[in-house]
């Protein structure tokens, strides 16, 4: 990174900022599906959990969210590339 500073403080801050918001509670989420009622390790206890009709409905609204989110932000900022680089060459046009 060349020992800029400023670059590698904002990387650093990036993943932990991910680490922090997105990786810690999705764990938080998953490490209960793996725990018996008195909290003991029990690997296929996810099985039970997974078989309950409403915890299924649950990831499937979540991921279908997700997907909506994700098309919906990707639309928005396409726009928003296509009008912030045409106005880039109008503003270079005027500016001459």
């Amino acid at each position: 990174l060349g020992g800029d500073s400023f670059v590698i403080g904002s990387l650093i801050t990036v993943v932990a900022l991910i680490g922090v918001f997105i990786i810690f509670p999705s764990v938080a989420i998953f490490i209960p599906m793996f725990q018996d009622s008195a909290g003991n390790f029990a690997p296929f206890e996810f099985i039970a959990i997974l078989s309950q009709a409403h915890i299924v409905q649950v990831m499937i609204n979540s991921i279908l969210l997700s997907i909506a989110v994700g098309i919906g932000c990707t639309f928005f900022g396409l726009i928003l590339a296509i009008y912030t680089s045409r106005i880039a060459v109008i503003s270079a046009f005027i500016g001459r």
